[in-house]
């Protein structure tokens, strides 16, 4: 550890034969999987420097208010010095126009409006994104789906960071929604989609504070590779200035039922055990967490820290992101590589998913390696 400390992992588990074999699986598993944490939690304590690379943008566009809210965000983040550069991609959808039941004549002269219109659109952010310091700055308009158009270009441009505009509306109220054909297919909307799929990182935009000049960012840690990734994502994207919530969710060890299911002659200890290792861990988060508020004010963002304990730590993310009084632009988490194709789909209890999903008018950066 970088504070030249250890911490004793000699709490000893209570005999598996004071309880049912069942029980005694589950708790014992649980103490384990909390002191590997811990231990990773402590390898975690090390400084993280801001790094100065280069960001490959793909902005993914549309002609829609969504759209350009996203742009004019994501502004703040680009940084010509630093050698960014971005590519302005947008994708119509011709041939929804074929079941129309229009003339054919109309319909060839609204398939050229509308990739007029697309090529219009992209040189417009092209020049936004010009304007902003980036020199190079390239356009394309593709006909086709969306979804699967931009994952696959942001793969062979080699892409850093995808960006595009969302809605802002959480699974249930898309549920809620969907009663049409057309509005239950935004059940797999296209922002969803890429940031599941995308080999990359990606920044969904959801109702920006326009009036902000700095940028509060929410992030995600825990003692894993994930979110060490994130937080360096933030930090190298965050400006002087912007803030930082730093934020570390711990499960309980043992749950109500865990106790419940041990004998009454050894659920008081492993109680006890539980709250123990329970307290070394939170001193551990808040070490860890220290680090990081310094690693953030080396590169000139106020950060502020919190760990909470909640059973399922993604609510808790949403939760906290919701916070009207936190007033959070940007919640970033940290997500494991997509290596499979496009068809394949993540576990739906990821926790990057279900943030994203569930997080309605905060943006979110769901960050790879």
């Amino acid at each position: 550890s970088t504070w030249g400390h250890s911490s004793s992992l000699s709490l000893s588990l209570f005999p598996p034969t004071h309880m049912a074999d069942s029980a005694a699986s589950t708790s014992t598993g649980k103490f384990e999987h909390a002191r590997q944490d811990l231990e990773a939690i402590i390898d975690e304590e090390v400084s993280i420097a801001r790094e100065e690379t280069p960001v490959k943008f793909l902005f993914a566009v549309d002609c829609t208010e969504h759209s350009s809210d996203a742009v004019r965000f994501a502004l703040k983040l680009v940084n010509g010095a630093r050698g960014d550069s971005a590519h302005v991609l947008q994708v119509t959808n011709l041939a929804k126009h074929e079941a129309s039941g229009l003339s054919k004549d109309l319909l060839t002269r609204m398939k050229a409006s509308e990739a007029r219109c697309a090529k219009i659109n992209v040189g417009q952010v092209q020049k936004l994104l010009q304007d902003a310091g980036l020199t190079a700055v390239t356009t394309a308009v593709e006909d086709g789906d969306a979804r699967t158009i931009i994952v696959s270009e942001a793969a062979h441009l080699g892409a850093t960071l995808v960006v595009l505009g969302s809605r802002g509306l959480s699974t249930q109220q898309r549920v809620f929604e969907a009663s049409t054909a057309e509005t239950r297919q935004e059940l797999n909307s296209v922002s969803d989609f890429v940031s599941e799929m995308a080999k990359c990182s990606v920044l969904v935009v959801k109702a920006p504070r326009a009036e902000a000049a700095e940028i509060k960012f929410l992030v995600a840690l825990n003692a894993t590779h994930h979110a060490r990734t994130a937080f360096r994502a933030m930090l190298g994207l965050a400006r002087a200035g912007d803030k930082a919530l730093l934020l570390a969710v711990q499960e309980p060890i043992l749950s109500a039922d865990d106790l419940q299911a041990l004998d009454e002659t050894v659920r008081a200890e492993a109680a006890a055990e539980a709250r123990a290792l329970e307290g070394q861990r939170r001193s551990e988060l808040d070490r860890m967490l220290e680090i990081r508020a310094a690693d953030c004010l080396g590169a000139g963002v106020v950060a502020t820290t919190l760990v909470q304990t909640r059973v399922f730590p993604p609510h808790a993310v949403v939760q906290r992101a919701e916070d009207p009084t936190e007033r959070v632009d940007v919640v970033v988490v940290g997500a494991g590589r997509q290596t499979a194709g496009i068809s394949h789909r993540p576990k739906l209890g990821a926790v990057s998913s279900y943030v994203n999903r569930n997080v309605r008018d905060r943006s979110v950066l769901v960050v790879r390696a």
